[in-house]
């Protein structure tokens, strides 16, 4: 276990709490997991451990004036769908002892308002930004000193001033960012994004950063890389200011990573494999905070956030990033961030069929909206005419008597299979009293061996050298029809164009190493810089 030896449960009971927290402090993330489970009186030491070094007031009380806007704070996250995030959850999820700047919020566009109100009501002031020029370029403009007017001004620009910001994450999802410190010395960050805040979060520098709190969760994405090895992936070129963040963490004690190696990305149990990955799915580090009264809480609001799947890729010998998709469209409730192979399923879903006619993004008003929606309806219904027929549970008469357009709830399954909940969402004047369920609905992407990623996008030289590391690590399976790789080679251009050069499907026999090495020789010495390459169980030799 940890470095001051094994920790008995009995050896606990006796020993006053004060006391048992330099212990727990001494314990890795997994350790203190482990220890939870072992009874119910460990169960709750390590909740009152929680309580304390992870609870809401160590989070928030260098912000906030007092406990009751905490919890106010806290009901506005819970009915927004609203975000926090940087360097304050590194801290706290850490135990490390340094000095957060300023508390990030980060909250859908049409939510910065209400933020930015609740703030001011509570005694915080909002500081502009001021002009800043960098060479011949002007990066951020002034904002107008009356909040309502900047946020009004840069919801509704093309280009948003984002400060410093932008330079942390990937900015095409931003819409603005808007100061707030108070008297007592807080400073908070209304951050507004255009599509759902986990989408910024994913687009951060590197992995030690991807923590997020919701209302009554703190959700670790790598922990084990990031609290455990105390390593940091940087996802981002090294400009100045990714460098800068480099240095700050590497001073706060994390070692920078640029690229994972062929088995990581292999390795179906590391967190930075290339497989799907969602939040809060089996790598993830989830602690529970302090509940809140159902009556403050939108149970659908992090709906989004908990659909969010996502993947690993190496872009370079050197270098990775994180790969996702967004899923947007006018019929849809929210936005949402997927895998590439996720967003495809849910497209050719055929109750999804309407999405392939448009592509009119999120919150557009178009003349054709309407009768997509009545298009997507009718395939509703008449899904619901059959199930009745068939004697399964169906849903309300008064389906057509109402105007709804389409959300979805996704989860990526470890088989690599996409589960979407359907249902109906009435206009603004019903949506409260009328959301009607549908039954679940399964889709497949094509499965592969349970220990390894379905899919994978690497530099052309690590091909070879994946597939034998995909041979070894089954070679003991007792798979008779071998394995089945689908190569794809692509050159990608700055413009984001892309050419395929060639797509072969070669099928290997378990152990039978020699043709592989032929056909594989001269693949490093291509042209073409990526590969994507599918593992599934195949037949015959080719």
């Amino acid at each position: 276990m940890s470095s001051i030896g094994p920790v008995h449960a009995h050896s606990l009971e006796n020993i006053p709490y004060l006391a048992q927290v330099p212990i727990f402090d001494e314990m890795t993330p997994s350790e203190i997991e482990t220890f939870r489970k072992v009874c119910r009186s460990t169960r709750n030491q390590v909740q009152a451990y929680d309580d304390i070094v992870f609870g809401v007031t160590n989070i928030y009380r260098s912000f906030f004036p007092s406990a009751v806007d905490i919890e106010n704070f806290r009901v506005l996250l819970a009915r927004t769908g609203g975000i926090v995030s940087g360097s304050v959850l590194v801290k706290v999820l850490s135990r490390k002892d340094f000095q957060p700047a300023d508390l990030d919020v980060f909250v859908r566009s049409c939510h910065a308002q209400m933020f930015g109100k609740f703030l001011l009501d509570i005694g915080f002031v909002f500081i502009p930004l001021a002009t800043k020029i960098e060479g011949n370029r002007r990066c951020t403009i002034e904002q107008n000193p009356d909040f309502y007017l900047a946020v009004k001004a840069e919801l509704s620009s093309w280009t948003p001033n984002t400060g410093n910001i932008a330079d942390r994450y990937d900015n095409s999802a931003l819409a603005g960012v808007f100061t707030f410190v108070h008297k007592e010395g807080g400073k908070i960050q209304i951050v507004a994004t255009r599509t759902e805040p986990i989408d910024v979060i994913l687009g951060f520098h590197s992995t030690a950063v991807m923590n997020i709190a919701t209302a009554t969760q703190i959700i670790s994405l790598y922990p084990k890389t990031s609290f455990i090895d105390y390593k940091s992936l940087f996802l981002t070129s090294t400009s100045g200011s990714v460098t800068s963040a480099r240095l700050k963490y590497c001073s706060r004690g994390w070692h920078p990573i640029d690229t994972i190696t062929a088995v990581e990305l292999l390795d179906y149990d590391c967190e930075l494999s290339g497989k799907t990955r969602w939040v809060g799915d089996r790598h993830s580090w989830i602690i529970n905070l302090a509940p809140l009264s159902e009556k403050d809480v939108d149970a659908s609001a992090y709906d989004a956030l908990f659909t969010t799947s996502w993947n690993v890729s190496c872009t370079g010998v050197d270098s990775a990033r994180v790969v996702k998709s967004r899923l947007m469209s006018n019929l849809l409730s929210a936005s949402y961030i997927l895998t590439w192979e996720a967003e495809q399923a849910v497209r050719n879903h055929p109750c999804f069929s309407a999405l392939k006619k448009q592509s009119t993004p999120i919150n557009a008003n178009t003349a054709d909206a309407d009768d997509t929606a009545q298009e997507c309806r009718d395939i509703f219904e008449a899904e619901l005419l059959e199930e009745e027929e068939e004697g399964s549970d169906g849903s309300s008469s008064e389906i057509s008597e109402l105007q709804y357009t389409i959300g979805i709830r996704l989860r990526v399954g470890l088989a690599g299979d996409v589960e979407i909940h359907d249902r109906y969402i009435a206009d603004s004047e019903k949506m409260d009293q009328n959301i009607l369920r549908l039954r679940r609905r399964f889709l497949s992407i094509p499965l592969m061996y349970p220990n390894l990623s379905s899919t994978v996008i690497m530099p052309t030289g690590h091909v070879a050298t994946l597939i034998l590391d995909c041979i070894q690590k089954v070679a003991n399976a007792s798979l008779s029809e071998g394995l089945k790789f689908n190569i794809r080679f692509e050159k990608r251009f700055d413009n984001g164009e892309h050419v395929v050069w060639t797509e072969c499907i070669l099928v290997v026999p378990v152990g039978e190493l020699a043709l592989l090495k032929q056909k594989v020789g001269n693949w490093s010495k291509t042209e073409f810089a990526y590969a994507r390459l599918t593992v599934s169980l195949g037949s015959g030799v080719d």
